[in-house]
């Protein structure tokens, strides 16, 4: 099962369309037959949302999550515009998914996929609780990487729950950012952070997300800017902490 938001109905004229890579994007991230469906898809259905899936079962948990996760990056994109969905999308497309974070906007892309793990995981939780398709844990106890690693993604049980996640891409952060508990941050390094920052909401979260905010660092600087300095020297910490 896949997803993606690439908001074609208004941003289908901002993209610089590489025919070889939007080929690559269908039929590798999307898993639909680009041959076939292509030309429709730009100029008929031009979808802002898709979700794809193959011949396995889809369970109710994992739908739900990746509905959210996909909901979240429509939201982003009504408040940033096209221009800016058009250089996000291309990064994904360039890279068949999120690559390594080594090429151009890779910190664009970073931003966007926070934001997108975040509150689809989250979502998933509020309704399924333990059988949400990521668990608690694996948020929590996220391990940041450096660029140029590719992500490392976990998976156990029949239920196919995701238990542990590693990746350039600092998924876990808005949650050390928004929980209450006193979490160790583990880094590939064996180092760790005890993280205190909390108090942070997915309301501020949202409202930092501004069209000229395009990289994860950037987004530290608007949230504290516009939260009175909230946890100043936590958030500063734990942003480095996830190589950000």
């Amino acid at each position: 099962m896949s997803g993606a938001a690439p908001m074609l109905q208004g941003s289908v004229n901002w993209y610089n369309i590489n025919t070889d890579k939007w080929y690559d994007y269908f039929s590798n991230v999307l898993w639909i037959p680009a041959s076939n469906t292509i030309g429709n898809l730009f100029s008929v259905f031009a979808p802002d949302i898709v979700i794809t899936y193959g011949s396995e079962v889809v369970s109710s948990e994992g739908l739900c999550e990746l509905v959210f996760h996909e909901f979240s990056h429509a939201s982003h994109y009504n408040k940033v515009g096209s221009g800016y969905w058009g250089n996000y999308i291309n990064y994904i497309v360039s890279n068949n998914g999120y690559g390594n974070g080594l090429a151009k906007d890779a910190d664009l892309c970073a931003l966007g996929e926070i934001w997108g793990y975040h509150i689809g995981w989250q979502y998933a939780r509020y309704k399924y609780g333990n059988l949400a398709k990521v668990s608690i844990n694996a948020t929590d106890n996220f391990t940041p990487q450096r660029k140029g690693f590719e992500s490392i993604i976990t998976y156990v049980n029949s239920n196919n729950i995701i238990v542990r996640f590693e990746s350039w891409i600092p998924a876990g952060i808005l949650l050390d950012l928004q929980d209450k508990t006193t979490d160790i941050v583990r880094v590939n390094n064996g180092e760790f952070l005890i993280d205190n920052a909390s108090n942070y909401s997915n309301r501020l979260f949202f409202n930092a997300l501004d069209s000229d905010i395009k990289s994860p660092q950037a987004f530290k600087i608007r949230l504290l800017q516009e939260n009175s300095n909230l946890n100043q020297t936590e958030v500063n910490s734990l942003f480095q902490t996830y190589f950000y």
